[in-house]
């Protein structure tokens, strides 16, 4: 039995909300019935490894700076404003494709391929700090998308720590080729995945860019490519010159010509024919365009190769400025919306004000009227009290009147 293996760099901007299933609509190719099958081997906030990873050094760094503008407040801010570093970045390895997984039994072993793959990740790149990884089981294949910020060290300007893949990996494995880093990683996690398959009975088929026994093997391939063009190239200057007519300066213009083994042979001099022109060997001129013709032809297969690689970077182009006009209209869209809610706010904080103005203005005239009737209303309490106390007089008056009238009646009686 035989599976294919990949491990590919997302060509999209990362979405921890799509990759965990947070959001509320999904795109109609996931099984939303499966989606309780997906397995999220680990969840974090991105801003807690940057925190982790990056306080002491960015704190060493602004304790070293004199001036307030060269300090940096927050690094993963820092990173996510800046055009030539990404604060992150997301991996999809995957087995088999959609026709192998017919078998349910298929299922159950890439699932357990991935997770054993995963588990021993971090211990074969302590440089790459995992916060996401989740294998999908809600779609055609199931695929593992790891996130991870990559961390490298010893630096002498800026941050001691930054992030930067490339040299992430390369301080981690000093024996990856410099020139092709990611492409030797790559295919050195592979190669793990495809030792964990054979240990399961099955083999690595190789298919599409995979067609590479390892990386050995491709940058043969690659050096053998560049080396063919080169000897075109060389040959076709070398076509040019014996085909063009030559320049006469004081009689005949020596020109370089085509020896033995490919050795340019200088100063040949060219005999004028009897009609007036020059003439070189016939035999060397189509000699030289039957070999050229023999390199191009084989040449051929490998630059087909380099055209669909310019044809993916250029569909890859596309949907990047498809992307971004996506996300620049949805900005726009965005900055109107506020503008509007703003307005709306601004003209409801005005009707506010105004209605609050007018109430001032009753509550002012009310208060004045009700000052007018305070003061009639101490008016009439001063009369009250002296209205009172001349009763109270009286009372007291009418009690002595009484007594006296009582008593005399007394006597009277007596």
């Amino acid at each position: 039995m035989k599976m294919s293996a990949s491990l590919q760099k997302s060509t999209k901007r990362t979405n921890i909300d799509h990759n965990n299933r947070t959001k509320k609509r999904l795109p109609p190719h996931i099984d939303q019935t499966r989606l309780q099958e997906n397995k999220y081997l680990i969840q974090e906030n991105i801003r807690d490894i940057y925190a982790r990873e990056f306080d002491v050094s960015l704190k060493k760094y602004n304790d070293k700076q004199k001036r307030k503008d060269r300090k940096i407040d927050n690094y993963y801010k820092h990173i996510q404003s800046s055009k030539k570093t990404a604060t992150q970045q997301e991996m999809i390895l995957q087995i088999g494709d959609k026709d192998d997984f017919d078998n349910p039994h298929n299922w159950e072993f890439a699932n357990e391929v991935l997770e054993d793959w995963f588990n021993n990740f971090e211990k074969r790149n302590p440089n790459l700090k995992v916060y996401n990884a989740v294998i999908h089981n809600d779609e055609a294949s199931p695929h593992l998308h790891i996130n991870f910020v990559p961390v490298a060290s010893g630096y002498e300007r800026g941050l001691e720590k930054q992030v930067a893949f490339d040299r992430a990996i390369k301080q981690q494995d000093p024996s990856l080729d410099s020139n092709r880093p990611f492409d030797d990683w790559r295919e050195k996690e592979v190669a793990v995945l495809e030792q964990l398959m054979n240990e399961r009975g099955v083999d690595r088929k190789l298919v599409g860019k995979n067609e590479y026994k390892d990386v050995n093997e491709y940058k043969q391939k690659k050096d053998k490519l560049r080396e063919l063009e080169i000897k075109v190239e060389n040959e076709i200057k070398k076509f040019d010159v014996l085909t063009d007519k030559p320049k006469q300066k004081n009689g005949i213009e020596p020109i370089v010509a085509i020896g033995k083994g490919n050795k340019p042979i200088p100063k040949v001099e060219l005999k004028k024919t009897m009609f007036g022109g020059y003439s070189v060997e016939r035999e060397q001129v189509e000699s030289l365009k039957d070999y050229t013709m023999h390199l191009k032809h084989e040449n051929s297969d490998l630059q087909d190769e380099l055209d669909e690689s310019k044809e993916n970077y250029q569909k890859l182009r596309k949907s990047y400025l498809n992307d971004r006009r996506m996300i620049n209209k949805l900005v726009e869209d965005g900055i109107v919306l506020e503008r509007q809610k703003m307005a709306r706010e601004r003209f409801n904080y005005d009707k506010t004000i105004g209605y609050l103005s007018s109430e001032l203005k009753t509550m002012e005239s009310e208060n004045k009227e009700l000052k007018r009737e305070i003061s009639v209303l101490q008016q009439w309490k001063h009369r009250a009290i002296s209205f009172m106390e001349k009763i109270y007089v009286y009372d007291k008056f009418k009690k002595v009147f009484y007594r006296m009238k009582k008593s005399f009646n007394n006597e009277m009686e007596r």
